[in-house]
């Protein structure tokens, strides 16, 4: 589970009545934990006052992994995302990124560019994503990663810098609110 709510108040996110992220502020994250089959309750809520900002039944399927994204929503609610994570393992001397638009104050198309530093930023991005949606698994060789991210519509520069990823390694980053005119880069640890 991870608290992507900038600004908002302290949050519990529990699954299954486990608190996995229990008290988090803007960009905790937990670790994956192991859980029983289908028909799980995913609930976030104020930790000062135990006040219900969502609540809801999910299906989780056996042997896979999820990431449930708690976003901003209406009213001070919470809107969260629950994605499947792909543990594919890469190629050898490759890893993959994995990106997830988060960031409500840039809730437009938004492109990303990778590439192995130090060579030039490909001509075409790698992904485009729209708020609340997220990227295949981007193969890519080992080592420092340079990551530019530019809005869609006049490819105004909203991050530009690296991540680090061995050989066989995958990491989802996700995209998040930094200020008005920029954004950051929070980056999860996949179970390989």
């Amino acid at each position: 589970m991870v608290n992507a709510i900038p600004g908002g108040p302290r949050v519990t996110g529990s699954v299954g009545g486990d608190p996995l992220l229990p008290n988090s502020a803007f960009r905790d994250a937990s670790s994956y934990a192991m859980f029983g089959l289908n028909g799980l309750g995913v609930r976030f809520m104020q930790s000062s006052n135990g006040i219900p900002l969502f609540q809801q039944t999910e299906t989780f399927l056996d042997r896979n992994y999820y990431t449930v994204i708690g976003l901003p929503g209406t009213g001070g609610n919470v809107n969260p995302i629950t994605l499947l994570d792909d543990h594919t393992k890469p190629s050898s001397g490759n890893g993959a990124l994995h990106f997830v638009h988060a960031t409500p104050t840039f809730n437009v198309p938004i492109k990303i560019f990778i590439t192995d530093s130090p060579n030039p930023e490909p001509s075409s991005p790698s992904a485009t994503l729209s708020f609340r949606t997220d990227s295949a698994n981007l193969p890519i060789p080992a080592g420092t990663i340079e990551v530019v991210v530019e809005r869609a519509s006049d490819d105004a520069v909203l991050y530009d810098g690296t991540v680090s990823l061995a050989d066989g390694q995958i990491r989802t980053v996700l995209l998040v609110d930094k200020d008005a005119n920029t954004v950051d880069t929070l980056v999860l640890t996949d179970r390989n």
